[in-house]
């Protein structure tokens, strides 16, 4: 017999309303996604805001400001973030050749590993997850994401894209 997925095994009660507030919903979904990713990351040490900032600086290097807006934290929370990359030897910091007020970041040898197989698992974890999803369900999560993320204003851009307040007042 067939062991019944995660899904059905879930108590009435607890069961998501798809008729339901959509807002509850979405909250309801992201916070378990994010619970589960980050379970996914605990083999490779690392919190979901450490595994964004490694995949985006996989892409290559950024100041600390530009890191800190691609993932909306404080100066203080990139700091910190980038401090404890560092001391595990995942990134560098270095002054900014083009301006010595800011600080360069990018990946090590061993940072860009640790985001490589980071990603290889975290995508292995999506994919299971979208096999208990009906094709058709599947593309109406697309578009409605893509429908929300449009009605939000769009997403948070390539740091490189966005002009700072600085450049914006010239």
């Amino acid at each position: 017999m067939a062991r019944p997925s995660a899904i059905t095994r879930i108590p009435r009660g607890l069961r998501p309303d798809p008729e339901g507030d959509p807002w509850d919903l979405f909250a309801r979904v992201h916070e378990d996604l994010r619970r589960m990713l980050a379970g996914k990351l605990r083999p490779f040490h690392l919190l979901l805001s450490e595994y964004q900032a490694l995949s985006i600086l996989s892409r290559g290097a950024l100041t600390l400001g530009e890191l800190g807006r691609a993932l909306g934290l404080t100066p203080a929370a990139i700091t910190d973030l980038t401090r404890r990359l560092r001391r595990r030897a995942l990134l560098t910091r270095e002054p900014n050749p083009r301006d010595a007020r800011s600080t360069v970041v990018r990946l090590t040898g061993r940072g860009l590993s640790t985001q490589r197989k980071a990603k290889a698992m975290y995508r292995r974890s999506l994919r299971r997850v979208e096999r208990r999803i009906s094709p058709t369900a599947l593309t109406g999560l697309r578009l409605g994401l893509a429908g929300l993320s449009m009605g939000l204003g769009g997403h948070r851009g390539a740091p490189s894209s966005r002009r700072t307040t600085r450049e914006a007042r010239r």
